[in-house]
């Protein structure tokens, strides 16, 4: 990456490595002046606390004669990627520092011994942004495994390097090849779905694959820039999806790299719409991996690039249920990440007996009430839906607990609750 870094730096001397360095070194040095834990976690605290793994900040060690000691050594700082070299966005570099971390218990003699011993390692990515004309500031940090996206990212095409990915040039590529050549789409050009929205290219540039396909990169695009800590990126996000949509992207897996695009299904009325496959790479708290998102856009006149992001489905399989893509019901969430569902749907297997009423049964969260444990489940193979009060004993309960509910199908749910 030297070689690279070193090339952008003559598009622009931020670019230099060793001023990239003296910017992450700036942000980790009150690291290295620590020399008890207390210190440590006061630091850890001030500097990087909206970024802090969450058992992080719950961390104690526990009180011992002479307290404990701790220092910090950075033993690598390796520019990992830089974005946007030349072009009028603002600049990115990823910084990956690998940290040499120490806690030791001061116990008599034997606290040199202990120091000796101690050795932890830790790697933190550092993400920089530096607007026009400004030098760079830290706006994420990630650790660990949870910063792997960054090695990913680099895929997500940038405009300097896609024209399909300006709002102007969307135009012009429908109007000149309302059908692309399959071989430069990501978009599946397989399936009902996908070949009459072909058709409907003929007359309406709109519906064109390549059209679509570059309104998707630039809403993930737009997604990786306001989890990096880009708040205009955010609006821009929000401007083309539903306020519920952007809100909910704050804390979904990160879609970090793009590999194909599968049409499910095209429903023209009341309102042009599509479903989409998306097969990408996601990042969450504990790494990279590959994900099968869902999508549902809709055509909106009102934006330049045409499609809306109305629904995001982190689980393809909720699409088929039926779930509405703006609920009316106060006091849920429904948009659970996916480690959310998966341990509510844990949890429940493991308070079900045999005799319940839901044992047996394969079930999906696809909401929680927001003021206590109720969950909402779709039990698959029907349209029914369970409401269920989780008790969270992690083990087996005797029936009828955890209390459960079960309705015909999610309208019927809605009307109740209603």
């Amino acid at each position: 990456m030297e070689g690279g870094v070193r090339a952008a730096a003559f598009d622009d001397p931020r670019f230099e490595p060793e001023r990239l360095r003296a910017a992450a070194r700036a942000v980790l040095a009150p690291l290295e002046q620590v020399t008890t834990d207390e210190e440590l976690l006061t630091v850890w605290r001030e500097r990087f606390e909206r970024w802090l793994p969450m058992y992080w900040r719950r961390f104690r060690l526990p009180g011992v004669p002479g307290g404990w000691g701790a220092e910090v050594e950075i033993r690598e700082l390796e520019i990992v990627t830089v974005r946007n070299a030349g072009g009028a966005e603002p600049l990115e570099a990823v910084v990956r520092a690998r940290l040499r971390v120490r806690s030791w218990a001061r116990i008599g003699p034997l606290g040199p011994l202990f120091r000796a011993l101690s050795r932890r390692r830790l790697v933190m990515w550092l993400m920089f942004v530096a607007p026009p004309g400004e030098d760079w500031r830290l706006t994420r940090a990630d650790f660990n495994a949870a910063g792997e996206y960054h090695r990913e990212a680099e895929t997500v095409p940038e405009p300097a390097r896609d024209p399909a990915l300006r709002d102007a040039a969307i135009h012009e590529l429908a109007k000149e090849e309302p059908v692309a050549d399959p071989g430069e789409l990501i978009m599946s050009t397989e399936g009902d779905a996908v070949q009459r929205l072909l058709d409907l290219s003929l007359a309406d540039p709109r519906f064109a694959p390549a059209v679509v396909a570059a309104s998707v990169r630039s809403l993930i695009r737009a997604w990786r820039r306001f989890a990096i800590g880009d708040e205009d990126a955010y609006h821009a996000f929000a401007a083309l999806s539903r306020y519920d949509i952007a809100e909910y992207a704050r804390s979904a897996d990160l879609p970090a790299r793009l590999h194909a695009i599968k049409v499910l299904a095209f429903v023209p009325s009341p309102r042009p719409a599509l479903f989409l496959e998306i097969e990408a790479i996601v990042q969450g708290s504990d790494g990279a991996r590959d994900r099968n998102l869902c999508w549902q856009l809709e055509l909106d006149d009102e934006l330049d690039q045409h499609w809306r992001l109305v629904d995001a489905y982190a689980r393809p399989e909720l699409r088929a249920l039926g779930r509405p893509a703006h609920s009316d019901l106060t006091g849920f969430a429904w948009r659970l990440t996916e480690d959310v569902a998966r341990s509510l749907e844990a949890e429940l297997q493991e308070e079900l007996a045999p005799g319940h009423a839901l044992h047996g049964r394969r079930a999906v969260a696809i909401a929680k009430r927001e003021t206590n444990d109720d969950v909402l489940f779709a039990l698959q193979d029907s349209r029914e839906v369970a409401l269920v009060h989780l008790t969270w004993a992690r083990r087996r309960e005797r029936p009828p607990w955890p209390t459960a509910t079960i309705y015909g199908s999610i309208e019927e749910f809605r009307t109740a609750a209603s």
